[in-house]
């Protein structure tokens, strides 16, 4: 299953975009009085996703036949891959491919 780009939805992309100063300056030249701002996908969002999302479409593209066992794959991931993924939301990375970012006018 290919996109227009030639990738898979599943590939890891990233693009280079905004650092943490970079957007917290934009958003006060644009009038916000208050920015508050964090990295997401760490460590912890990174594995979540590929429990979640990434090795089940891999192994779905391997055989439908995966189709009866993702139930049961998901009842093990699921609880790992929600605690995964509370701890990227609402924990503090050095670094991460998306932000976090809160803004007050």
């Amino acid at each position: 299953m290919k996109e227009e780009g030639g990738t898979s939805f599943i590939e890891e992309h990233v693009r280079d975009g905004y650092n943490i100063v970079d957007i917290e300056n934009k958003l006060k030249s644009a009038g916000f009085s208050k920015v508050e701002a964090r990295y997401s996908y760490g460590a912890p969002g990174k594995i979540a996703w590929r429990l979640s999302m990434k090795y089940p479409i891999l192994m779905l593209g391997t055989s439908k036949l995966f189709f009866i066992l993702l139930p049961f794959y998901y009842i093990i991931t699921y609880p790992v891959s929600y605690i995964l993924n509370w701890m990227d939301v609402n924990g503090r990375h050095k670094t991460g491919t998306g932000l976090i970012v809160k803004a007050w006018k």
